[in-house]
């Protein structure tokens, strides 16, 4: 299964999300650390889902999350601390 690196860019309050060039990544979810899913973005509501993207989450409260990405290899999660 292939990695993908995820971080939170503080400047512009979005998640960076980078993979391999070979990888499709085909959704994306966002957890909180209750277990339930705030927002999912895909190819039909996010077309530019690629190996290297920004998804803004600016309305996103502070706190702890985690992004789940699936991709053309697996499942990856990642934690990720978002303070606006």
């Amino acid at each position: 299964m292939e990695e993908a690196q995820v971080s939170y860019l503080s400047t512009s309050k979005e998640i960076f999300i980078s993979t391999t060039p070979d990888t499709e990544v085909k959704l994306v979810y966002l957890i909180n650390i209750l277990g339930q899913t705030i927002n999912l973005w895909n190819k039909t509501n996010f077309p530019s889902l690629s190996n290297e993207m920004r998804i803004p989450v600016n309305n996103v409260a502070e706190g702890s999350y985690i992004f789940k990405v699936v991709n053309s290899y697996g499942t990856i999660s990642k934690k990720v601390i978002i303070n606006q």
